[in-house]
């Protein structure tokens, strides 16, 4: 069930999860109403997708400690910063399957990722097709 209301500077949404034992308020903010500390490590992960998670590092430059930039991040975007990390870089490997003609190890090196075997399982996972074969479906 989607819903909304007005809020300080435009409108926002919540969406109401219906989960086992019980319903759960989830609030969709906009970056604009997110955490600023979360802004910013969200920049900061999608400056080179190429460059390993380091949650330490990301966690002193917007001044908190891991564990808590880690419960915040999640709590604003509902995923950690490695699974938003990862979702990003899956992100950029599919529209350069679409649209260039990197072969697969290259796009695998632009996005950051070493291990192909996890490369096409994840992918996999997330698109239901190899990064071999979401590209040629994509050209048919």
């Amino acid at each position: 069930m989607l819903g909304e209301w007005e809020g300080r500077g435009g409108l926002q949404y919540f969406l109401i999860i219906k989960m086992r034992g019980g319903h759960s308020l989830r609030s969709l903010h906009t970056r604009a109403f997110m955490d600023f500390r979360v802004r910013q490590a969200i920049r900061l992960i999608s400056a080179d997708l190429r460059r390993p998670l380091v949650l330490e590092e990301i966690a002193r430059t917007v001044n908190l400690s891991p564990p808590r930039l880690r419960y915040l991040f999640k709590a604003e975007t509902g995923m950690t910063p490695a699974q938003h990390l990862k979702s990003l870089r899956m992100q950029k490997a599919k529209g350069l399957l679409e649209e260039s003609f990197l072969n697969v190890k290259q796009i695998m090196l632009q996005v950051g990722i070493n291990d192909e075997s996890h490369f096409a399982r994840d992918f996999r996972e997330l698109y239901g097709l190899t990064p071999a074969e979401y590209r040629k479906s994509v050209r048919e």
